[in-house]
């Protein structure tokens, strides 16, 4: 299957950046409805979207806090879509899982993959500023 192929090259790459830890279970396409790799996927996916379970330092520090990511660069707006919180929202590309890290979306692989370092870039910002006060959302 030439989906999986190239899911296998992506991961490869994700795993040496450590944008994602574990195996390659935890990337799913999803396609005329069928589920290739991880069926128990959290948040779940539609036909046709590629969905990458994350579990990155930053990503998954922020996720232990139970704290939604609001949106705080210009990046995190225009590739996620806004404010990062625990359940799936309209229009976001992203969503938080609680103690776990989080799930990114994408129309392909190359998309969901730019989801998961723009989040994880976000998240290293804001646990970075945090310690001087709340972050100015970017709307």
């Amino acid at each position: 299957m030439k989906d999986l192929q190239t899911l296998k090259e992506a991961y490869e790459g994700l795993e040496k950046e450590g944008y994602v830890i574990g195996e390659l279970g935890a990337v799913t396409i999803c396609t005329d409805g069928e589920v290739v790799g991880y069926p128990q996927a959290v948040g779940g996916c539609v036909s046709g979207e590629v969905m990458i379970n994350m579990h990155s330092p930053y990503v998954l520090a922020l996720s232990c806090l139970g704290e939604d990511l609001p949106c705080i660069t210009n990046q995190m707006l225009s590739v996620i879509g806004g404010k990062v919180s625990y359940s799936k929202e309209s229009g976001v590309n992203a969503m938080l899982v609680s103690n776990d890290g989080a799930v990114c979306y994408g129309k392909s692989i190359e998309e969901a993959v730019l989801c998961c370092k723009v989040l994880e870039r976000a998240a290293m910002v804001y646990l970075t500023l945090a310690p001087f006060g709340d972050a100015k959302e970017v709307k």
